[in-house]
């Protein structure tokens, strides 16, 4: 018994540790943008407001679309941004790095 507390506990301690992976968008137009995100041949639209920021969305790669119909396929690992009814990589985001070993 004593032992499976032991191995739950080394399995949480291990997933706390793991980072997310998941897109981050900002709307920095200054007007409303929708945006239709397929996830897994699923379909859904958000409205996003001027300034807004999404976080989680997209966790395992997607595809996104702006009222225009460019389509832009995404990871799921990044932070982006709508400018000018374009959407830009900011910066991937990056596992922390590994600490040196001793």
């Amino acid at each position: 018994m004593v032992r499976n507390a032991y191995v739950a506990s080394l399995l949480v301690a291990a997933l706390a540790g793991t980072p997310a992976l998941a897109v981050q968008l900002t709307n920095r137009d200054a007007n409303e943008q929708k945006v239709t995100i397929t996830e897994k041949s699923a379909s859904r639209e958000i409205v996003m407001k001027p300034s807004e920021t999404l976080d989680g969305i997209c966790n395992g790669g997607c595809t996104m679309q702006l009222a225009g119909g460019e389509e832009y396929v995404f990871d799921g690992n990044e932070r982006l941004s709508i400018e000018e009814n374009i959407i830009f990589l900011d910066e991937p985001a990056e596992a922390p790095p590994e600490e040196p070993k001793k």
